[in-house]
C-alpha cells in the first residue's frame, strides 16, 4: 500500500501495452492519477519502481513521475484535482 492508502500490485509479468504505442483511437496515455497527502513518501515509495521525477513541482502541489514503461504516476495535493470529486 503506497502512502496515499492506495492498493498496489506489483507483478513480474511483461506489460501488455508498449510505450509510445497506440492501443485506442484516444491515444497513448496511460497512468494513474493519486491525490498526496505526502509527496516525500510517495516518491520514495515509487522510486523503489524505478520511477522519477519528470515534470511538476510538490510545492505547487503536483508531480508527475516515470518508469519508461509508459505507465506514468501523477501525485497531486488532495482537493486539488479537478476530475477526482468526492
Amino acid at each position: 500500500m503506497d502512502p496515499n492508502g492506495v492498493r498496489v500490485l506489483v507483478s513480474k509479468e511483461t506489460s501488455p501495452f508498449t510505450a509510445g504505442e497506440p492501443q485506442s483511437q484516444f491515444g497513448t496515455f496511460r497512468g494513474l492519477s493519486i491525490e498526496s497527502i505526502d509527496f516525500a513518501a510517495s516518491s520514495v515509495f515509487w522510486s523503489r519502481f524505478g520511477y522519477k521525477q519528470i515534470m511538476g513541482d510538490p510545492e505547487q502541489g503536483w508531480m508527475v513521475m516515470d518508469a519508461g514503461n509508459g505507465i506514468g504516476v501523477s501525485l497531486i495535493r488532495r482537493g486539488m484535482s479537478p476530475h477526482i470529486v468526492p
